[in-house]
């Protein structure tokens, strides 16, 4: 899968208001997954995660370094994986064996 995200970042100031920092967008970030159904419960995995180029959409303390921004959350992202995965295998999802009552899956 291939995505681009889009981030906002903001600042919440002493006074109660946020105010916007910075937006990105990280764009042609790929996303390799598997879904394997065992008994007809689904079993998501990701396996890898690569981001190609943030570009730097606004920001109000001036440049960023999105090289090294890149680098630093495909560290997060690779560090992630696991903990992701474990978080998205404490969800079941049972896929039905029957289809509209008509058609039998297996």
């Amino acid at each position: 899968m291939t995505t681009t995200l889009d981030m906002t970042f903001y600042v919440h100031k002493a006074d109660g208001t946020d105010e916007l920092a910075c937006e990105i967008q990280l764009q042609d970030t790929n996303f390799g997954f598997s879904a394997i159904i065992d008994s007809m419960v689904l079993h998501p995995k990701i396996l890898s995660a690569d981001i190609s180029t943030i570009v730097q959409v606004s920001s109000t303390f001036g440049a960023i370094d999105t090289a090294q921004m890149a680098a630093l959350f495909q560290q997060i992202l690779t560090i992630s994986l696991d903990p992701i995965n474990s978080a998205i295998n404490s969800f079941t999802l049972t896929i039905p064996d029957k289809v509209f009552g008509l058609f039998g899956l297996s």
